[in-house]
């Protein structure tokens, strides 16, 4: 008959509800700042099958096993690259947990929440403004934009002003105990998004302390204000 039949578990019922109403904005287009191995960029694709994604990520070995998960994901395009306020050359911390490598240094704090992560060597890698990069977005581009860079993301807004017009949802990682030093705080993070008429619409995921099951990090949402 033309017709397919899944059985949809609980959780994948609630996952489709949980993005339903990004795709109903009408995003096209999703900009992964932070891709890692393209974890976050495995997960939304199965609710945007045909949108152009970009992903930045800075790690070498992250970066070529990025291309690898994606390889035949023709619509999918892999920056090797970190984003910030700036254009320069940095050192990041690689650390052996490679989902908690940063530009910023990491606290003790951090260490005694994630015992494996006491292990890091510096790198040099490229930090690009996105407000720079070329042939990234269009003026018709409306976007959903993921930003997880371990404390940085203040940096990344701010060279992302002009991007920012283009974006419908942000998705942004923020964290409530002192992780790295000099990370971004959600005060720094909602008064830039709210001077950029932006409005904190809830948790998309949250991570409880494996110490004592309090709040340590989330990804929040933000979506554009509407005129």
């Amino acid at each position: 008959m033309g017709v397919e039949i899944k059985l949809i578990s609980k959780n994948n019922a609630k996952n489709e509800l949980k993005h339903q109403w990004i795709k109903a904005v009408g995003v096209h287009h999703i900009l992964d700042i932070g891709a890692n191995e393209g974890q976050f960029a495995k997960n939304i694709r199965r609710y945007f099958p045909n949108a152009r994604i970009d992903s930045f990520e800075p790690i070498d070995h992250c970066f070529d096993q990025l291309k690898n998960n994606f390889i035949t994901d023709k619509n999918l395009y892999a920056h090797n690259c970190a984003l910030g306020e700036k254009n320069e050359k940095a050192l990041i911390n690689v650390n052996v947990s490679s989902e908690s490598s940063s530009l910023l240094a990491m606290t003790d704090i951090h260490h005694q929440n994630y015992p494996n992560t006491d292990k890091s060597v510096e790198k040099e890698i490229s930090v690009r403004r996105l407000d720079d990069l070329e042939n990234i977005v269009t003026a018709s581009s409306k976007i959903l934009m993921k930003i997880d860079v371990q404390g940085f993301e203040l940096n990344v807004l701010k060279g992302a002003v002009n991007t920012l017009k283009l974006v419908e949802v942000i998705i942004i990682e923020v964290m409530y105990e002192t992780l790295y030093d000099g990370q971004s705080t959600f005060d720094d993070l909602n008064d830039f998004l709210k001077a950029h008429n932006f409005v904190f619409s809830g948790i998309y995921d949250q991570e409880l302390s494996p110490l004592n099951g309090k709040p340590i990090f989330a990804d929040l949402i933000y979506v554009a204000k509407k005129s």
